[in-house]
């Protein structure tokens, strides 16, 4: 229970940053902006601490290791074992890899697949070609070998 009050914590403190803080420049106009239901006295308390050096630096930390995270996902809370339950119900007659599993999770409802996963996804798909030309040619392979030659051993 701690737990969930702390992430509802954080969410109304980003919202209030958002529509009460960051839209004003300097301290007194943004004490003039009380979100509502918020009393004067706790508004300006949330003011001064936001606007520490130590306040600030953690924003921009969050703001940088934001920007540098490279790879999402289109499932939300699903689980890839249920994407792959839901492509066999879709194409019983294909026999559906982990890689194939990847594909979706990673593309969007539109078909555009992710921007932040698209190296990945040629890598991915160039490494499939090279895998289907082995099976034509006899060679045993696994599904494996694609997502390793992708992502690394370590990676997955």
């Amino acid at each position: 229970m701690v737990k969930e009050m702390s992430g509802l914590w954080r969410r109304r403190k980003y919202e209030f940053r958002k529509a009460y803080y960051d839209p004003y420049d300097t301290h007194e106009e943004r004490i003039l902006h009380i979100p509502p239901n918020v009393k004067k006295e706790e508004w300006i308390d949330f003011c001064k601490n936001e606007s520490t050096e130590k306040a600030q630096e953690s924003r921009a930390e969050n703001k940088r290791k934001i920007e540098l995270y490279d790879y999402s996902h289109t499932t939300g809370r699903k689980p890839h074992s249920l994407v792959k339950d839901e492509l066999e119900r879709e194409n019983p007659e294909v026999e559906i890899s982990t890689s194939d599993v990847w594909i979706k999770a990673h593309t969007q409802e539109g078909g555009e697949f992710l921007p932040s996963s698209q190296r990945s996804f040629d890598d991915l798909k160039k490494a499939q070609e090279d895998i289907k030309g082995k099976k034509d040619a006899g060679v045993p392979v696994s599904d494996l070998d694609v997502m390793t030659k992708v992502f690394q051993k370590e990676c997955r």
